[in-house]
């Protein structure tokens, strides 16, 4: 799996943008103060690597066989 997330994502206390519209205001602050632990837990969780040794590692893999 591949995920990303915008620096801001992990500052809860980051300053709030004036004259935004609710919706932007509710995707962009809601919750925000649990995404640093989820990344842990993400990261904690599972095995990472770069893209490009992930993928040369799954062309040199043997066939599954059933």
């Amino acid at each position: 799996a591949i995920f990303y997330f915008h620096p801001w994502e992990i500052d809860a206390e980051q300053p709030r943008v004036a004259g935004i519209s609710t919706k932007t205001r509710f995707r962009h602050y809601v919750n925000l103060q649990y995404t640093e632990a989820r990344i842990r837990r993400l990261l904690g969780d599972f095995s990472w690597g770069r893209m490009d040794e992930v993928f040369l590692a799954a062309a040199v893999r043997p066939p599954m066989v059933n």
